[in-house]
């Protein structure tokens, strides 16, 4: 089953500083074309792959460079990493005939013990996170909705 890998992600890039928060192993993060949401899977992604401290636990996926079925295979070969997953909606189904595989995708998921992070303009999140810059600092705010339909309410 996903798991909180870590709560907080607070570091600076450049000159954009980010904080992150999150009480959930599978989080969507969603919010207007922009305001910095491949900037952030880039920031963490450069990150890890220069070594710095701490981002070692990043794994950054990316439509572009990954299929339903590479992702599929970092998951089930990898526990306790945070998956960060620009475009996320890109990975969907696309058509009847790939129903099986998106089942045992799906599966993946659930049975992983990673952690997520769903990134994308398209997502309409039931628990999510929208991304929003305040001056010079990029945050997010955990959405619930509580109703399985309803309002979302800021926790």
């Amino acid at each position: 089953m996903a798991k909180i890998v870590t709560e907080r992600i607070k570091f600076q890039f450049g000159n954009a500083k980010f904080d992150l928060q999150t009480d959930t192993p599978t989080l969507i993060i969603w919010g207007a074309s922009g305001i910095g949401k491949t900037f952030l899977w880039k920031a963490l992604k450069e990150q890890n792959e220069k070594g710095v401290p701490g981002f070692e636990k990043f794994i950054c996926v990316s439509h572009k460079t990954d299929t339903r079925d590479t992702l599929q295979e970092k998951i089930e070969s990898n526990s306790e990493k945070v998956f960060v997953i620009d475009d996320a909606w890109r990975f969907e189904i696309e058509d009847m005939e790939e129903k099986e595989s998106w089942e045992r995708f799906k599966q993946a998921l659930e049975e992983s013990e990673n952690q997520f992070i769903f990134l994308g303009s398209n997502l309409m999140p039931g628990e999510g996170s929208r991304l929003e810059q305040k001056g010079d600092t990029i945050t997010s705010e955990i959405y619930r909705n509580e109703n399985n339909g309803g309002e979302l309410t800021i926790c």
